[in-house]
């Protein structure tokens, strides 16, 4: 009598593959975390550097997420990638956002591992959650400014 296993991890996929697919996703979170680094210490206002250092904490948290997951999958491809593809050239904190969450649906929509995928999941809702905040603060503050100026 032959026994059948279930298989419970999906389809096989390549860890090579998917360390490749994750490492520009890495890159990108740790220079969106050295534009909010520096957004934060060149505000004046408490209240965006706390918005804004939520954001860089959550950022910090994705990076080292992301990196413990490529050493998981790959340990012999990790950190194998081309960080020059990534450019940023005078970003704000708002098109960092937008470029670092683009960037996340289009992993989302590669192949990933299910545990990865998840991850991944979770850590794009975070950060989406955070970004609507960061965006509802900065047109909370131009509506200030704009009535200061009238």
């Amino acid at each position: 009598m032959q026994m059948q296993t279930l298989e419970t991890r999906g389809p096989w996929i390549d860890g090579h593959q998917t360390v490749t697919h994750l490492a520009p996703l890495v890159a990108i979170c740790n220079r969106s975390e050295q534009v909010f680094a520096e957004a934060i210490q060149s505000s004046g206002s408490s209240e965006f550097r706390i918005c804004v250092g939520r954001i860089r904490q959550l950022l910090n948290e994705c990076g080292f997420q992301l990196r413990t997951e490529m050493a998981r999958i790959s340990a012999e491809t990790r950190g194998v990638f081309d960080s020059d593809r990534v450019s940023l050239n005078q970003p704000s904190c708002q098109l960092v956002l937008s470029n670092l969450l683009e960037n996340y649906r289009f992993v989302l929509r590669g192949p990933l591992p299910p545990h990865t995928r998840l991850m991944i999941r979770r850590q794009y809702q975070q950060l989406r959650r955070l970004c609507d905040e960061l965006t509802d603060f900065v047109q909370a503050l131009q509506g200030l400014l704009s009535d200061v100026g009238a």
